[in-house]
Order: structure tokens, then C-alpha cells, then sequence
């Protein structure tokens, strides 16, 4: 068997694969109402103690940027991550359920070696009120990603979530175009348990599927699920690499090389490590009207990832236009910004009478200006109001105006016989329309008569309308 040796393109590619397969997540729309294995939860408005009983759970939580919300770990999550050290830690195989409950956490995550070897305790702690979700181990990549999804969305960052599985993606294509070059196929054995107790992946695991994916055959593809292993058996496979992500052995590589009766086997051996998806170098400028550069800067961005552009102040009224921005970061690049004034669009609608919309134009205007009303032919006996902001406008808007027909104030007055009011009113007339005659008693001794030139009809403005009673002769 061969000593630890420059890793082919296989064991990166794998490396990087699994690496990932740990890391990374995506996003559910909703907040989830079952766990991973079916199990109903009702998760709190909001998620700020979470306790994570699992190393890949603790991943995908720190790579959410949500470190700062883990009050416990397992023991293996603080040995991966010295920064979790200081938190309270758990035995991932036997939680003791009385602490795990005193720390009153709002959400705990566990593996299904947790839920199988801790089931009456943990029972217990579901019927305390606590919230648990399990997540058992994936069969699959996309089975993965759902599980990351469920974390992501569990903790209300779904739009993080997305990005992390968007690198994911990109780097998989990756391997995979380069898994597809691949003419020789290298047999792999993968272990993720040493002696005595050998175990490794066989088809329907994740595992299985990253192994072919990067371009290699399982030696253990024939077989089903997750696969304990006679070292006999394994040996007998002679496998043309052996992976290993065991860290406990103070030398891992080591313990593999001096195993009795595994002489023979002709296997490279590494142990598996995290490996980054490539990055690219983009170096962001930003000029100024004059050309005068005022913002230089590279930025570190992963094989397929949208750009990130920076932030900097700049004064009211201004802003950043890109030039030739790539829809993915493929290789090293340069972007160049320029800052130019912000221009606002003043839009103009206006409605008529029959709830008809018409497009009467638009405008731009400096940020902060003001804009100026069309001028429009108003019908005879219309009226426009205008809603919307003309004034002090830093952003793009819609003034809309809407036509709305006349009406006018027509004015009834009666006299009596002796000049003094006998009967008055009011009433609103449309454009045109014609007023309405009032009723009144004529008293028995008079007569009645509308002054000269009074008229009910086509009324077209305000309007007074005179009559008088006139005593009948004795």
C-alpha cells in the first residue's frame, strides 16, 4: 500500500465534494411544520437560542452567519470548531435531556444517531415543550440540499440559504465537467469509520453518489445503504484509492498504512480534507464624472457565484451605473462603475369619465427636483384633480390625473308680496343638466311668477333663480 502521496484530480474532487455535501444549503419558502423524518414541530416566531447536536448541523448553521445563536454543541462540533469550545457540549450519542431542557433552548437539531440512541430522553424533552428536529442521514445529494433548506428555513434564512447552495451547485458542475474527461475510472473505498468498526457507503447514500458523480466507481456500489465492513472484505476489494474523513486517531493515514494483512493493498491513502471551490479575483473601480477613480478594490469570488458588488457612500442625488456586469464570475475580471446623477421619471396618466387610462407622457427630472404638470385639453364641463408628488422627488413616480364633470351651486329664492323671502334653497347641478323647480304653497290671495329671463335648463355655472308672489287684485 502507498504512502500519503499528492492527491489526482479523484480524491480532490471527491474531498471537495463531501466537504461541501456538509457544508452547504438551501431554502424553504415557509417556515417548516414537519422535520426531516416526518416528525410534526411548531417552531417559535422566532428562532435565538438553538442548540445543535450534530458537526453537519453546526456547519450549516455557522455558514448561515448564525454562530452568534448556538448555545450547546456536540462534543464533536467543539473539537471541529475550537470557537464553540467555551459552549456547553453533548454527548451526540447519549444527550443528557435534563441539561439540554435547563438551558431552555428555543430549537434543537439532531442527527439520527441522536434520535436513535437517545429516543425515551429525548421523548421526554419533546413532551417538556421543547422543540427537536431530526434530520436523518441524506440518501442523496438533492435529499441533502433539502435538508439544508429545512435548517436554513427552521432559523429564517432562507435568501442566505440559497446563495450557500448556489455555490454548491456551481462547483458540483464543476467536478462533474471535469469528472467527464475522466477515461481511467479509479476504484474508491471510502471510509468514515476505522477499525475495529469499518464503515462506509453503498448505493442510495450520498456518499455513493459523490464517489460517481466524480468520475470513480464504488468498490462498495453493489451493496445497499450504509455498509459495516470486515476488514477482510476490504482488503479483498484492493480499491485503487482509500478516503478517510476519521480524525480520532491521532494519525489517521498512519493507523491505514500499518493495518496487519493490508500489505497488499495497492491504494493510494489520504485523508479527506476541506477543500475550497475555486475563486476568482474581480477588481471593482468606480470613476467619477471627470474619469477620476475614487474606489479601487479586488474582491475574492467563487467559480459561479453572482457577483457582489460593493457599497460605498455617495451624496444625495448620486448613484453607481456598472459596466458590462457578468451574470456569473467564471474567471478573473474587472468591472468599472461610473457615478453619475440620479435622473427621476415623472410618469403622467389620466383617467376619464369612463374609467379610461391614457399614457399622456413622461419626464426626468434632477433627484430632488420638481416636476411640471402637462398641459391638457379639459372637455367642457370637466375638471382634472391631480394626484402624486410634484416636489422634491427622489424616486420614480406616477402622477395620475383624473377627470371628474362639473357641478354647479343653483340657488332658488322666492319674495313675497312685500320683498321679505318666502322660500329659498339650493341644489348641485351637473354640467348642462338642468335644475329642478322647486315645490312651495302659493298662498290662496297671490299669484306666482318666475323673474324675466329665468331658465332651469343647460345650466353651465352658478345660477340664481328669482320669483315672486304678487297679491290678487281685491
Amino acid at each position: 500500500m502507498k504512502g500519503l502521496t499528492p492527491m489526482k484530480h479523484l480524491k480532490k474532487l471527491l474531498c471537495l465534494a463531501v466537504a461541501l455535501a456538509l457544508i452547504c444549503c438551501c431554502a424553504f419558502a415557509e417556515a417548516p411544520t414537519t422535520d426531516r423524518e416526518g416528525n410534526e414541530i411548531a417552531l417559535p416566531a422566532e428562532v435565538s437560542k438553538l442548540i445543535s447536536l450534530a458537526p453537519a448541523c453546526t456547519q450549516v448553521v455557522m455558514d448561515l452567519g448564525l454562530t452568534d445563536k448556538l448555545i450547546a454543541v456536540d462534543t464533536y462540533s467543539a473539537t471541529y470548531w475550537p470557537e464553540l469550545a467555551e459552549l456547553p457540549q453533548f454527548d451526540m450519542f447519549a444527550p443528557d435531556a435534563e441539561q439540554l431542557a435547563a438551558l431552555e433552548p428555543d430549537l434543537i437539531l439532531l442527527s439520527s444517531m441522536s434520535a436513535f440512541s437517545g429516543g425515551d430522553a429525548l421523548e421526554a424533552l419533546r413532551k417538556a415543550g421543547v422543540c427537536l428536529a431530526a434530520i436523518p442521514s441524506s440518501e442523496s445529494l438533492a435529499a441533502a440540499q433539502d435538508d439544508v433548506r429545512f435548517i436554513a428555513a427552521c432559523l429564517g434564512a432562507q435568501d442566505k440559504g440559497e446563495e450557500l447552495v448556489a455555490q454548491m451547485q456551481a462547483v458540483i458542475d464543476q467536478v462533474a465537467e471535469i469528472a467527464a474527461t475522466i477515461t481511467e475510472k479509479k476504484t474508491v473505498f471510502f471510509e468514515i469509520s476505522a477499525l475495529p468498526y469499518l464503515y462506509s457507503g453503498g448505493a442510495n447514500t450520498y456518499l455513493d453518489e459523490l464517489i460517481t458523480t466524480c468520475g470513480a466507481v464504488n468498490v462498495l456500489g453493489d451493496q445497499d445503504g450504509w455498509v459495516s465492513v470486515e476488514a477482510e472484505s476490504a482488503v479483498a476489494l484492493n480499491p485503487d484509492v482509500i478516503l478517510t474523513n476519521v480524525n480520532y486517531p491521532d494519525d489517521a493515514v498512519g493507523e491505514i498504512l500499518g493495518r496487519e494483512g493490508w500489505e497488499n493493498v495497492t491504494a493510494d491513502v489520504t485523508i479527506e480534507g476541506v477543500l475550497t471551490p475555486k475563486t476568482y479575483t474581480v477588481r471593482c473601480r468606480v470613476l467619477d464624472a471627470q474619469g477620476k477613480e475614487l474606489y479601487a478594490q479586488d474582491h475574492a469570488h467563487v467559480y459561479g457565484t453572482a457577483l457582489t458588488l460593493p457599497s460605498f457612500d455617495l451624496p444625495d442625488g448620486q448613484k453607481v451605473e456598472w459596466d458590462n456586469l457578468p451574470d456569473q464570475i467564471t474567471g478573473d475580471c474587472e468591472i468599472i462603475g461610473h457615478v453619475v446623477e440620479i435622473r427621476v421619471k415623472v410618469t403622467y396618466r389620466l383617467v376619464a369619465l369612463d374609467g379610461t387610462v391614457t399614457e399622456l407622457g413622461e419626464e426626468t427630472v434632477p433627484y430632488g427636483g420638481n416636476a411640471t404638470l402637462p398641459v391638457i385639453e379639459i372637455p367642457d364641463g370637466c375638471e382634472v384633480t391631480w394626484s402624486g408628488t410634484l416636489s422634491g422627488l427622489t424616486e420614480d413616480t406616477v402622477v395620475t390625473g383624473k377627470l371628474t364633470q362639473r357641478h354647479y351651486t343653483v340657488t332658488v329664492q322666492i319674495f313675497d308680496a312685500d320683498g321679505n323671502a318666502y322660500y329659498s334653497s339650493t341644489q348641485q347641478v351637473s354640467h348642462g343638466g338642468t335644475a329642478t323647480a322647486p315645490a312651495f304653497t302659493v298662498p290662496d290671495d297671490c299669484t306666482f311668477a318666475w323673474d324675466e329671463g329665468t331658465s332651469f335648463e343647460n345650466v353651465t355655472s352658478d345660477r340664481k333663480l328669482t320669483g315672486r308672489l304678487t297679491r290678487k287684485a281685491a
